[in-house]
């Protein structure tokens, strides 16, 4: 098994040792009110740390090491609020910061914001990046051999708003405006990106707009153990929207929570992404890196269409501290009819869960994945689906 260059963010690194022996003495208590917590136990040597900070910030430092892109540092933060005017059964607004940075100045960033204005009746997101670490590419297909690999450098930036109106309980139905900039910088002299007559190779921007829709029955936004959530978007890029490329995109997200008992969930995920027409090759689906295909190098498997299902079991440990177990199946391909179980790649893995604090649901997720010949570790905040 080839085990991949990137060390595990530190910081998981040294929560999985500081809490092994915490974890294998847990018992399952149910999650105390914080009005009733124990300052002792609060306190304990052994208690894992708190990673909420003053007025509510989430945060979790990370440090990076790649042979594509050496040291670096970064992290991310999370600030759940709510807007002035919503009652308290309003769902939580919040804005997320994510970066890394490497020493040589390169850098990944990205900001989201989610905002419910009035309550659950309109709902705001939206989302700018921009990315220029060094990336692999192998090609385009669902066998792309392994010896085929080569670096460049992207300048990537991406910025995307939606609008939201409920209609009924539960379901809303919005728009979205998206935008992107690509240029491949530094390819390798010889290899397929330089050879081949790939579509969007060259310094390319694209626009477009389109619809949404999102079912939501869950019992908790961060944390669920019941429900169902939906999201399903059709977007069109062209002329008209100033697109130097004419393609839809299409996207199918759907998940569902099953209670077990004592706290345990079973988490279920299908996932759907097609991008049909004259596409961009930076705008075709790709296996790996994503929730959807945790066990792959990001980018492994590139083609128009990408299909994946997966499930994660999750049962508390003590009332902040949880294990996951995931297993999943995911492909790309060119075209629908080509989608074959026994073609399917498989990601499998576990990890920890933690909650970051005593008023949050909001968790740290640290796991290790494994797909076919490659071995992943990640940390974030959130679970992955």
């Amino acid at each position: 098994m080839r085990i991949d260059s990137k060390v595990p963010p530190l910081l998981g690194t040294l929560l999985m040792l500081a809490l092994a022996r915490r974890v294998a003495a847990a018992q399952v208590p149910s999650p105390p009110d914080s009005a009733t917590v124990d300052p002792e136990r609060q306190n304990s040597r052994w208690s894992p740390p708190r990673l909420e900070g003053a007025g509510g910030v989430i945060y979790l430092p990370k440090l990076y090491y790649s042979t594509d892109n050496s040291f670096g540092a970064g992290g991310q933060i999370l600030r759940p609020f709510r807007l002035p005017g919503c009652g308290d059964r309003a769902l939580d607004s919040e804005i997320s910061l994510k970066a890394r940075v490497t020493i040589d100045g390169y850098l990944r960033a990205e900001i989201r914001t989610t905002l419910y204005p009035r309550g659950a009746d309109w709902m705001f997101r939206a989302k700018i990046s921009h990315d220029n670490l060094s990336r692999r590419f192998w090609g385009v297909g669902t066998d792309t051999p392994s010896e085929d690999e080569e670096n460049f450098r992207p300048q990537d930036t991406l910025a995307y708003v939606e609008f939201f109106r409920t209609l009924v309980p539960r379901l809303r139905i919005g728009v979205r405006g998206e935008y992107e900039h690509f240029k491949y910088d530094d390819v390798e002299a010889g290899g397929l990106l330089e050879t081949t007559d790939y579509p969007g190779k060259g310094v390319d921007g694209i626009s477009g707009v389109g619809l949404l829709a999102e079912w939501d029955s869950r019992d908790d936004q961060h944390d669920p153990h019941r429900g169902l959530y939906l999201q399903a978007f059709s977007l069109a890029f062209g002329e008209k929207t100033g697109s130097d490329f004419s393609f839809n995109n299409y996207n199918v997200d759907l998940r569902g929570y099953l209670p077990i008992s004592e706290g345990q969930v079973l988490a279920l995920q299908y996932f759907l992404y097609s991008a049909l027409g004259d596409a961009p090759i930076w705008r075709y689906a790709e296996l790996g890196g994503r929730p959807h295909s945790r066990g792959y190098r990001t980018g492994r498997y590139v083609d128009r269409l990408l299909m994946a299902f997966q499930a994660e079991y999750r049962r508390p440990l003590s009332w902040r501290l949880g294990l996951s177990a995931f297993a999943g199946l995911a492909n790309v391909t060119e075209e629908y009819h080509h989608f074959e179980l026994e073609h399917m790649r498989p990601t499998i893995g576990g990890g920890l869960l933690l909650r970051t604090g005593r008023q949050s649901n909001v968790v740290i997720r640290s796991e290790l994945a494994a797909g076919e010949n490659s071995l992943r570790a990640h940390l974030s905040i959130g679970h992955a689906f």
